[in-house]
């Protein structure tokens, strides 16, 4: 009792776990759902998208995901995608795991209260060497900048049309291209743009997105 829901202890074994990378300049990244109160979620890496699409608690993902060592924002998504949970950072880079293979796993309580004021939902990674888990820092939500930062441009390069994506809806858009010679070739009200009119060429993407800026370089092929 105390808890909602009230789900048995229960063990998770992994059978093709690694200790390593497959490729030595990547990281392998496993991910595990085990959070008892959180729904079905989406994880999705700025820079890379939608990572982990629907897991649901008590899951891994099918496959490791073979990343390049970098450091990540990870966007824990509801699974339509609509509505950011929580944002973590991910430092690969930075605690050196290149080569390693790693899991990162969702525990805690959305809501502490609920479950004996456990500990609140976070995101925590282990790896081959054991010991301690470590708890990835949480990032605030209330700020602009993350909002902006968790936007990706696709397909670039692009032919005929361009697409904004985001872990949330949009609001309004207005989106500008520029040339390099600084001239405006296109302006659009959607986050779904028609490029088909451009010349092959680099060009400049300047969006206003619920009052906050997007800036991206394009590439437009014949």
């Amino acid at each position: 009792s105390g808890y909602s829901p009230n789900q048995a202890f229960q063990l998770y074994p992994y059978a093709l776990g690694r200790e390593e990378a497959d490729t030595a300049t990547n990281t392998d990244v496993l991910v595990f759902h085990g959070a008892t109160d959180a729904p079905a979620v989406d994880v999705v890496a700025e820079g890379a998208g939608v990572i982990v699409n629907d897991i649901t608690y008590g899951n891994y993902i099918a496959n490791y995901l073979e990343l390049p060592t970098d450091n990540y924002t990870l966007n824990v998504t509801t699974a339509d995608g609509t509505t950011v949970v929580a944002s973590y950072s991910a430092p690969l880079e930075t605690l050196d795991y290149e080569g390693d293979a790693i899991t990162i796993l969702a525990s805690g309580f959305l809501n502490p209260a609920n479950n004996s004021n456990g500990p609140e939902f976070g995101l925590w990674a282990a790896t081959a060497a054991g010991g301690p888990l470590l708890q990835l820092p949480q990032i605030p939500l209330s700020n602009r900048e993350f909002r902006t930062a968790s936007l990706s441009l696709y397909p670039n390069p692009a032919k005929d049309v361009i697409t904004i994506e985001g872990p949330y809806t949009f609001n309004s858009v207005t989106a500008k291209l520029y040339d390099l010679t600084g001239r405006q070739v296109l302006i659009s009200t959607d986050s779904t743009i028609n490029i088909s009119g451009l010349g092959a060429g680099i060009y400049v993407l300047d969006a206003t997105i619920d009052g906050s800026q997007f800036t991206e370089k394009i590439i437009v092929r014949d």
